[in-house]
């Protein structure tokens, strides 16, 4: 494993959810769909929850580097392969029925779902290719 390629993943991670929940992009209507108001999420503890964040990117970042490494991926086609499945079959299908049972929108599981599509690519780029 390339522990610089795993914590370049996390940091993308990160970066990148900072852009797709700002008000720029998705922010206000993820806020929106949560029945929040940007402001509220000033009230959150911003060392638990980028402190929690970081190491949920982490432990993607290896685990997506150990599968990597197992099924010996080294090119950016078979990465992106990785990365969507590992998206459909392991947050897609896990997380579908949540928002269904819990009567959150649509809206809210695009923008997750959307979010965490990239992130699962980047991170499958990532590792696979930086070696």
């Amino acid at each position: 494993m390339n522990y610089l390629a795993i914590l370049l993943a996390a940091i993308l991670n990160m970066v990148i959810g900072a852009a797709w929940y700002s008000p720029m992009l998705f922010g206000k209507q993820w806020s929106k769909e949560l029945g929040m108001k940007m402001e509220d999420m000033k009230k959150v503890d911003p060392k638990k929850a980028y402190g929690l964040t970081f190491v949920g990117a982490l432990v993607l970042a290896v685990v997506m580097s150990y599968i990597v490494s197992w099924t010996k991926i080294t090119t950016a086609t078979d990465a992106i392969a990785l990365g969507f499945l590992a998206w459909v079959g392991f947050y897609v299908s896990s997380i579908a029925s949540d928002y269904v049972f819990s009567k959150r929108s649509t809206t809210l599981f695009s923008i997750n779902a959307g979010y965490y599509l990239v992130v699962f690519l980047l991170n499958a780029l990532v590792v696979a290719l930086w070696r």
